[in-house]
């Protein structure tokens, strides 16, 4: 698999987690219960694949 196929896989995966992301906050707002774990684990995963795609970005220059 080529790096620029792998971006875009991770750039998919971020988008979906960022609408997931939103989705939770929308949830939360509206029943008043926060999911903080839930909330955590996407953001985690934000942060990893952010850092990857920083990584790669290094490797292609």
């Amino acid at each position: 698999m080529s790096l620029e196929q792998i971006k875009k896989d991770l750039l998919i995966q971020r988008s979906f987690l960022k609408k997931e992301l939103d989705q939770l906050r929308f949830l939360a707002e509206m029943t008043g219960t926060y999911n903080e774990d839930e909330i955590n684990k996407r953001l985690d995963r934000l942060n990893t694949i952010d850092k990857i795609l920083a990584e790669l970005e290094k490797k292609k220059k």
